[in-house]
């Protein structure tokens, strides 16, 4: 036996007409599929003009990421999300695809960034990564013998 679900596309159907009462008529076992998260993911993406993907890309981050963690800590808030999220919508069906997640970087430390890392140790991994692409092999040079390295070391920090 499978599980009850929200249908998707009805769901997306639902916020892009601003079917406020679309959530509270669904069966209880369904309402617990919700996922606030994944709702919010679909709605910001839609396939338009420019200007609509920008009011979808605004109103669901203005109206619903603006403070999702707080609401999240309220589980019975779901309906408030909900209507939050029909505040999103425009009127008429939208195609909403699916993004997704960026892949993380793990890509092997080059020389240069294990140096970054030794000499700025509180910076955060794509600070480190910004720096190192910022800064060019005279810069590098600089800050390596500043921080005392010998030549034969600057010469591994490519």
């Amino acid at each position: 036996m499978t599980k009850p679900s929200i249908n998707l596309n009805q769901m997306l159907y639902s916020i892009d007409i601003g079917a406020k009462d679309w959530y509270e008529n669904l069966d209880s076992e369904i309402k617990k599929t919700f996922s606030p998260y994944v709702a919010m993911r679909f709605a910001s993406s839609i396939k338009a003009s420019k200007i609509l993907q920008e009011t979808y890309i605004q109103n669901v981050n203005e109206f619903c990421n603006k403070d999702f963690s707080v609401l999240q800590k309220h589980e019975t808030d779901s309906l408030m999300f909900w209507k939050l999220l029909c505040l999103c919508g425009v009127g008429k069906k939208m195609f909403h695809p699916w993004i997704k997640a960026p892949k993380g970087n793990k890509s092997k430390k080059t020389k240069k960034v294990e140096f970054l890392q030794s000499l700025y140790p509180t910076y955060k991994s794509d600070e480190i990564a910004l720096l190192s692409n910022i800064l060019d092999k005279n810069d590098i040079k600089q800050l390596a013998r500043d921080a005392g390295l010998e030549d034969k070391e600057i010469k591994l920090l490519k």
